[in-house]
């Protein structure tokens, strides 16, 4: 029956399968550590929002006014003050909805950013075939995408700027798809895209503006009407998220220029560069970054010659459009996911001229040379990727899974209830609270001396934990308070109220 199509029916089908067989490769990686605990970087993000997550879906969306709160709430308690409103909200429902239908878990806690990302995946896919017309070339550049160490670590943690990766590829990929021919059905996802994405993060709005350049700059037939359309979508997002702020908080201008101060603030540049770099290794590793400077080198030297590719400037200025506005912000370990993409392109560019040399060079058996010279250089990369992923999930901890251990037992504990724990202070403006009140269930504060059984503070033994001295004092100060050592299991250790 195969034989029998068409022969463009039949690479639709192949590109399809092989689309199919990517999506399957960053799942499989993805799902390694879709039960792991919530004890290294950024997994505080998961408590955070998956707090929010959580309430939402026990309280009620309509109750929760669609808001963020990431404190524990009770069934019985009353709606919350002051809601988060740093960043718009829509990425957390999906996760909303898996916490309602499956429960609340390390895995549903994960799936939400995982699905969101096979969505962005896919539609990349076919961008890039768009671009490229070479189905191999489209396969190589989404194939790398999809085995970045970032791009499947940050895939699966419930982060905002996750969330506006995840909106910022689909909506590039979507104006692909969508332009010059401008059908009507491709027409309305991609509106929907840069209405939807304005919704998942701050961060997207970037890539609606460059889009929105493109296409003015561009030689594409009528295009007078998406240019009016793009820009009442955004306005729109950014009316209704700001409404939406006020309706949670009331006035919120206060709040919303504060955290746009703190995460525009300058840093010096060379400490920036030298954070950049390193990140950048740690997130795509070496091997595609090599890859990567070659294929740029191509692309620009091709640029004059081939017009398709200048659609990739969207997605090249993207990323440095973000870190010239949020040069502060992009310095945490998640800041430059948004080069991923456009490396992965170059990466893919690069890759596939090593093997159209080699078919040149070696002309009796180009081929097969150069099919195992793409395989092994894939193969490892996808290596180094792995040994990467590991360091994010065993290396880079913010707890011990022996932390993660304490609060699962301290959540079994029959005769504590709410405000019974005290976690205390750290200088490493890491908040765990979240994590704690995640896995306990429980509310955490130190604010109620008369009702604390617990203190958690931090292991003066460890050799992850700096600062002694400052945690020396506040181990004296809960000592002098009565509280006892009752053991250490990792980060922390819990201090017992004698009797």
């Amino acid at each position: 029956m195969f034989n029998s199509l068409p022969p463009e029916k039949k690479d639709k089908i192949k590109f399809a399968l092989g689309v199919l067989v990517i999506l399957f490769i960053f799942l499989d990686m993805a799902l390694i550590n879709i039960n792991a605990p919530f004890d290294h970087v950024t997994a505080d993000s998961n408590g955070f929002f998956g707090l929010a997550a959580e309430n939402l879906a026990q309280k009620g969306i309509w109750q929760m006014k669609f808001g963020m709160y990431p404190d524990l709430i009770r069934p019985g308690d009353i709606l919350p003050g002051h809601y988060y409103i740093d960043h718009p909200d829509a990425f957390i429902f999906p996760t909303v909805f898996l916490y309602k239908f499956f429960g609340v878990s390390e895995a549903t806690t994960r799936l939400g950013p995982i699905l969101e990302m096979l969505l962005a995946l896919g539609l990349f896919a076919y961008a890039l075939r768009k671009i490229f017309r070479d189905d191999f070339k489209a396969w190589l550049s989404t194939l790398i995408l999809a085995i970045l160490p970032g791009f499947i670590f940050y895939g699966e943690t419930m982060e905002i700027s996750s969330a506006a990766l995840a909106a910022a590829i689909a909506g590039f990929s979507l104006f692909v798809l969508c332009f010059p021919e401008q059908k009507k059905a491709n027409l309305i996802f991609f509106y929907l895209s840069i209405f939807i994405g304005c919704l998942f993060g701050w961060f997207f709005y970037f890539m609606a503006l460059l889009l929105w350049f493109y296409l003015l700059f561009s030689k594409m037939p009528a295009k007078l009407k998406p240019l009016i359309i793009i820009p009442i979508l955004v306005l729109a997002a950014a009316a209704v998220t700001v409404a939406h702020f006020f309706w949670l908080n009331g006035n919120v201008v206060g709040d919303l220029i504060g955290a746009a101060a703190f995460r525009t603030q300058g840093v010096p540049w060379h400490a920036w560069l030298v954070k950049i770099s390193s990140m950048l290794v740690l997130h795509a590793n070496f091997i595609f970054l090599i890859l990567a400077v070659d294929g740029m080198i191509i692309f620009f030297l091709r640029w004059r010659k081939n017009s398709a590719w200048h659609i990739f400037l969207p997605l090249l200025i993207f990323p440095f459009l973000i870190c010239a506005s949020f040069r502060q912000w992009v310095t945490h370990p998640f800041g430059v996911i948004y080069f991923l993409p456009i490396i992965a392109v170059f990466a893919g560019i690069g890759l596939f001229a090593l093997s159209h040399l080699l078919r040149l060079v070696f002309t009796r058996f180009g081929r097969p040379i150069a099919i195992a010279a793409v395989s092994a250089i894939m193969l490892a990369g996808a290596f180094f990727s792995y040994t990467n992923l590991e360091y994010f999930f065993n290396g880079f901890l913010i707890l011990n899974k022996g932390d993660i251990d304490l609060f699962r037992n301290l959540s079994q504990a029959k005769d504590l209830q709410d405000y019974n724990v005290c976690l205390g202070s750290n200088n490493l403006h890491i908040n765990i609270t979240p994590i704690v009140e995640w896995y306990l269930g429980k509310k955490v504060s130190c604010e109620f001396p008369d009702k604390i059984k617990v203190v958690l503070a931090y292991n003066l033994s460890s050799d992850k934990i700096m600062g002694g001295k400052y945690y020396a004092n506040e181990w004296q100060y809960f000592e002098n308070l009565g509280y006892k050592p009752g053991g250490c299991s990792g980060f922390l250790c819990s201090l017992i109220k004698a009797e």
